[in-house]
């Protein structure tokens, strides 16, 4: 008899909530004999009465491969655990939670710094919670090739397995795979409520709808019918299309380093010309790269004219990006070389510079209109 489904420890509440009627289209009827089902049969350690509970199954860590363009999107992998188990394995025994976790932090973070440890912290957290795989109430969700289990859903639980040591996970496997487009959907769908989503994980899900629904409808994909998807406003969907669909490499470099955090932002930069984009870019960049200790790159700097009195001063709290956007769209706006040479060389990012670029722009201005 078919066991209810049961909601507990790691299970998000978007995933409570979320539907799987489409997925469960994909699942066969009758399983037949081949190497696939074999192996899992042979790895399982369930004994299974009929072939409608034959989704669920225990199954090899080993054999499990995460999918990169899930939302989810955490930093750390399961090969950066599996290098460093013998010092990030978590033995539980009767420790106390505060203890436990300063002492695993100083461990770690001498193997990772930055998103990274944040996102093993989070996950050894989860597992030290759990304290079993046993006690994992809802099983991930794969998709099977052969001897291989595409994860869909549950690489947090998943990589808590690793931390724990386990050699097998509980799973609802599903076969054939699923087309893109429903994975895609069913991953948004677990993930979208979540607070600790970062931006650049939603958009690597949403580039994925876009790109698989214009695959099979060989088609360009609309805002409503985006909207409709992913059951969000037209607004909303307008925006993020436009983000989505933005493959710029300034762009792509500001999201893949997780400097576009916000809707509006990344729709303020998928506004801009290209000019402006890359300057505003430098400018999230240089105090990242600040934060981390590394000096971003600059080409070498052509030799400073001499300094005007300045009758500006950019203060700490003045919003650079901004001021730096209204330097590029002047340089635009004037379409002179000579003032290009003459300030293209300060760094925005820093007020003194700012200041003096400001300063330069007047002073062209005073000698070739006024």
């Amino acid at each position: 008899m078919k066991k209810p489904k049961v909601i507990g420890i790691g299970r998000s509440k978007a995933a409570e909530a979320q539907p799987v009627e489409e997925l469960k289209e994909a699942k066969p009827q009758e399983p037949t004999q081949t190497t696939a089902n074999r192996w899992v049969q042979s790895s399982s350690s369930m004994e299974l009465d009929s072939p409608e509970d034959m989704d669920i199954r225990q199954i090899l860590t080993d054999l499990v491969v995460v999918d990169p363009e899930n939302a989810r999107g955490l930093e750390i992998k399961p090969e950066q655990i599996r290098e460093n188990i013998d010092l990030l394995k978590i033995n539980k025994q009767d420790t106390d939670f505060d203890d436990w976790k300063q002492a695993y932090e100083v461990k770690a973070a001498k193997l990772f710094n930055g998103l990274t440890l944040v996102d093993l912290m989070d996950v050894a957290e989860f597992a030290f919670k759990l304290g079993s795989p046993e006690n994992l109430i809802n099983p991930v969700l794969v998709w099977r090739e052969e001897t291989r289990f595409h994860l869909i859903a549950g690489e947090r639980r998943y990589l808590a397995h690793l931390l724990l040591g386990a050699t097998h996970i509980s799973a609802n496997i599903l076969d054939p795979k699923p087309d893109d487009v429903k994975i895609s959907l069913f991953q948004y769908g677990e993930n979208h409520d979540r607070s600790d989503i970062r931006f650049k994980g939603t958009i690597v899900n949403h580039r994925r709808t876009i790109r698989e629904w214009e695959k099979q409808h060989d088609t360009k994909i609309s805002v409503r019918k985006f909207a409709a998807l992913k059951s969000i406003g037209k607004s909303k969907a307008a925006q993020l299309l436009k983000i989505a669909k933005d493959q710029r490499e300034a762009f792509n470099h500001a999201l893949n380093n997780n400097l576009i955090t916000s809707i509006e932002q990344g729709y303020e930069l998928s506004s801009m010309d290209d000019e402006s984009l890359n300057n505003a870019v430098a400018m999230l960049v240089a105090p990242a790269a600040e934060s981390k200790g590394e000096s971003p790159a600059k080409k070498p700097a052509p030799k400073k004219p001499a300094k005007f009195p300045s009758s500006f001063k950019v203060t700490k709290k003045a919003n650079k990006a901004a001021l730096g956007y209204m330097v590029s769209a002047v340089l635009k706006g004037l379409d002179s070389k000579e003032l290009e040479e003459r300030i293209g060389h300060y760094d925005m990012s820093k007020t003194d510079e700012l200041s003096e670029a400001l300063e330069e722009i007047v002073h062209y201005i005073e000698d070739k209109f006024v």
